[in-house]
């Protein structure tokens, strides 16, 4: 049998006071975690853009690289791959000698297109970035491409015995990558070392077959395009800017949570998405950016003793964070790479004007260069180098662990098809010159 039990009326009506009370603060807050996600920055607008001449140095490259025939260079743009770029240059090294020459020649209009944006009075190059990448990504393609023939052109003449245009290609090839640079952010800057790293291969072969006074106007020439470089943090700045552009621009949508967390929400918590506001996402990203500010300030010693920045929010980490540092070390490296050639050179027109190579490095100027270039792995300190009589000189950088090896090279033996090529930031030993090459 069955007891009912009574509630007193007193108490019935307290719990159903307290169950409408819940509901109240329930929707309440409810309707407040709506209108936190709906919540936008204040004060803020759109990063004016700077104008844009046309014709500009990137309308000029993109032009030459399409005027470039399939011979010295078949990939087309939707299949750039390593392995793509590989076997269309192994296809153009099987031509005999006189088929080169007649490529090149034929690609000269290419070439002479370039010549025009690398002199032109408007150096903007990058097309405008959204949100760390090109709106049309073709451009970066096709600068590659550039590079590639550059390079191309520079072997076809070391196998005439043309080490003057040899040199010349491959410096106008360090000079489209600089170029790149400009005004552009993360993205422009790793297709920039991509241009560098192509042009620089091998190109300290060509420095002894040089006289002096080429050697001397080409390290002068090289010296004067390393001092255009964009220092990281404008490249930043930049980066910071396109970004908060794309938020601004993809606030209008009620959809933005899905364009920016693609593939990075965290299953377990998606309604942590769904509540992030944009004034949240916009406020966290401007912080989170200032600080990377502060950190691409530091000289490479100080930044590898540094934690680096990341988001303070853990929901922004999954979409913001960007391993800078990386980025730092591959521009590092191929700044480095670029100043090895740079000291090459002058070294070279030393040695066949004196006899002998200097005992120290300043003694290359000003006579045969204005300043002398700084390690980029050091806090703000010159090359190492030794001269090592007849035998020519050590020349290296402490590399990326900031350490003074004594010219101690870097090795990975985990990369056995080039064990020499530091391919990461926690690497030890020096970077050293004709030895640690691309």
């Amino acid at each position: 049998m069955m007891l009912a039990l009574k509630i007193p009326s007193n108490v019935d009506k307290l719990l159903r006071c307290s169950a409408g009370a819940l509901v109240v603060l329930g929707c309440a807050v409810l309707l407040g975690l709506y209108f936190h996600s709906k919540e936008m920055p204040e004060n803020v607008s759109l990063s004016p853009t700077r104008p844009q001449p046309s014709p500009n140095a990137g309308d000029y490259f993109v032009q030459a690289a399409k005027l470039l025939t399939p011979d010295i260079d078949s990939i087309p743009p939707d299949s750039e791959t390593i392995a793509q770029a590989a076997a269309s240059y192994g296809a153009y090294r099987q031509y005999t000698l006189a088929q080169k020459v007649a490529i090149i020649q034929e690609n000269q209009p290419a070439f002479a297109k370039l010549q025009e944006g690398l002199t032109s009075v408007h150096r903007w190059v990058q097309e405008p970035l959204i949100f760390g990448a090109p709106v049309d990504g073709l451009s970066s393609f096709y600068f590659r491409k550039m590079a590639r023939a550059l390079r191309a052109a520079s072997e076809t003449c070391e196998e005439q015995g043309d080490w003057v245009d040899a040199m010349n290609y491959r410096i106008d090839g360090i000079n489209l990558g600089v170029d790149v640079q400009r005004d552009a952010g993360i993205n422009g800057r790793l297709v920039s070392v991509a241009c560098n790293v192509i042009s620089l291969h091998d190109a300290e072969k060509i420095v002894n077959n040089l006289d002096s006074r080429f050697a001397k106007t080409d390290a002068l020439r090289i010296c004067k395009i390393d001092s255009e470089s964009t220092p990281l943090y404008s490249t930043l700045v930049e980066e910071k800017w396109s970004t908060q552009n794309f938020f601004l621009s993809s606030f209008k949508s009620r959809n933005w949570r899905n364009a920016f967390f693609a593939g990075n929400i965290n299953p377990t918590v998606p309604i942590q998405y769904d509540l992030l506001s944009p004034r949240e996402a916009y406020d966290g990203f401007t912080e989170y950016m200032s600080r990377e500010f502060d950190y691409a300030r530091l000289s490479w010693p100080e930044q590898i003793s540094h934690n680096q920045p990341s988001p303070a929010n853990p929901l922004l980490a999954n979409l913001f964070f960007t391993n800078y540092r990386h980025v730092f070390f591959y521009v590092n490296l191929t700044q480095t790479s670029d100043r090895f050639l740079e000291l090459e050179l002058a070294l070279h027109a030393y040695r066949l004007d004196h006899g002998v190579y200097p005992t120290t490095l300043t003694q290359l100027t000003p006579g045969y260069l204005p300043t002398l270039p700084i390690d980029p792995f050091s806090n703000n300190q010159p090359f190492k180098y030794r001269p090592n009589g007849k035998a020519g000189y050590l020349l290296y950088s402490v590399g990326p662990d900031a350490v003074d090896n004594g010219g101690i090279p870097i090795q990975d033996p985990y990369h056995k098809e080039n064990p020499y090529f530091p391919r990461s930031d926690n690497v030890k030993g020096d970077i050293v010159a004709g030895v640690n090459v691309f």
